[in-house]
């Protein structure tokens, strides 16, 4: 019966796609690439969408193109989009900043460029008000590419990068440089950017990551272990433990989820993240097993922090002081002192009273002149590593 529902809803994401792409005019920019150029970056195909997802665009592109999937190995089609904004771009094109969005679950119909998120869009809206043009990729593993390995930052931060690199081959003004912005998830995403994909081709000028996931992620696992209550964030269990499954397809879940918590991690194979919420709290202790199963899982989330990267461009980093969910003002600073040890340059702000969501109004200001600054080639006040 399971099998036949995620059958089902693998088809409800098929035809939402489907109707999506229909709804585009006919100015394809893109068709089939010959087999000699599936590389990462590679543009596959490219439709004008009759209708803008960012309202504040003048015009919307969905694109299909090539990325890296988690595993490291297989190159795999990613969707996307492109919205530009609006008036005639400057000389040298529009600046562009490709937007690393946040968890919103691991079945097919969550990719983020289907589930509405007022915050978000909000957000990137005010970016296109400043000229920058918006790239949007939905990441590697939805749909029949799965599993989706939510919080991998490696293929998360590839996928942002290749994105660029695809957007280059679209019939409009865009600058080669760019700024990886992200939250929570998309936020670790950014810093796994700065640490991965400067030097290329397309240049990576600076990240901005917004309440990013980093070793809060671990702390907060392994504390469940410990018998700790999710405190209203029992869906990121989940979702980790089939983030490890991705990556480890002989991780068996009844080794790892205690037996009333295991149709909660089932239930995030089909579901996306706002009906995980509604599903009913356990008491404490009856979410995770200790012992080996957990050691596996605990060892490939750790290997998604991106804490020991070496930054190869400025970062700007925004924390809420009232974030709830694994991402905490003391594990964020824990993930910066270890950046600085690396000789990250760090600009940082923690804003009193904020929450996960909060943080993206709260910092706009700060990250719009941290992004004008380093597309100036102006530089950052670092503000933290060097105190």
């Amino acid at each position: 019966m399971r099998t036949l529902f995620r059958s089902r809803l693998y088809a409800t994401s098929l035809l939402a796609t489907t109707l999506l792409l229909a709804a585009c005019n006919d100015d394809s920019t893109a068709g089939a690439t010959p087999p000699a150029q599936q590389t990462p970056g590679t543009l596959l195909s490219s439709k004008r969408l009759a209708q803008n997802p960012l309202v504040n665009a003048d015009h919307t592109y969905q694109l299909t193109y090539l990325s890296t999937a988690a595993n490291g190995k297989d190159i795999v089609p990613v969707n996307g989009q492109v919205a530009v904004p609006k008036g005639p771009a400057p000389t040298g094109g529009f600046p562009l900043i490709s937007w690393g969005d946040g968890t919103t679950g691991s079945a097919p119909q969550c990719a983020p460029s289907v589930s509405p998120n007022a915050d978000r869009d909000d957000y990137l809206n005010a970016w296109l008000d400043r000229g920058y043009a918006v790239l949007f990729t939905d990441y590697s593993g939805w749909g029949n590419q799965g599993p989706r390995a939510d919080n991998h930052g490696r293929s998360n931060a590839a996928a942002m990068y290749d994105i660029v690199a695809a957007a280059q081959d679209l019939p409009e003004s865009l600058r080669k440089d760019w700024l990886a912005v992200g939250h929570s998830q998309g936020g670790g995403a950014s810093v796994w950017a700065a640490g991965t994909q400067a030097g290329k081709t397309y240049p990576l000028r600076g990240a901005i990551a917004l309440a990013p996931t980093g070793p809060g992620v671990v702390k907060f696992m392994n504390g469940i272990v410990d018998g700790t209550p999710p405190e209203g964030a029992a869906p990121f269990i989940s979702l980790s433990l089939l983030t490890a499954q991705a990556l480890d397809p002989t991780l068996k879940l009844a080794d790892v989820a205690q037996p009333q918590f295991l149709p909660q991690v089932e239930k995030a194979r089909e579901v996306c993240l706002g009906m995980l919420f509604a599903l009913p709290p356990l008491a404490a202790g009856q979410y995770l097993k200790a012992g080996p199963g957990y050691s596996r899982v605990s060892a490939l989330l750790q290997g998604n922090d991106p804490s020991n990267l070496v930054m190869q461009v400025p970062v700007f980093i925004a924390q809420g002081e009232l974030d709830a969910t694994t991402v905490k003002p003391d594990t964020t600073r824990q993930m910066m002192d270890a950046l600085c040890r690396q000789g990250a340059v760090l600009q940082y702000e923690e804003y009193p009273g904020v929450t996960h969501r909060g943080v993206m109004v709260s910092a706009r200001s700060v990250a719009f002149k941290f992004a004008d600054a380093q597309l100036a080639n102006q530089g950052v006040s670092d503000n933290y590593c060097s105190k």
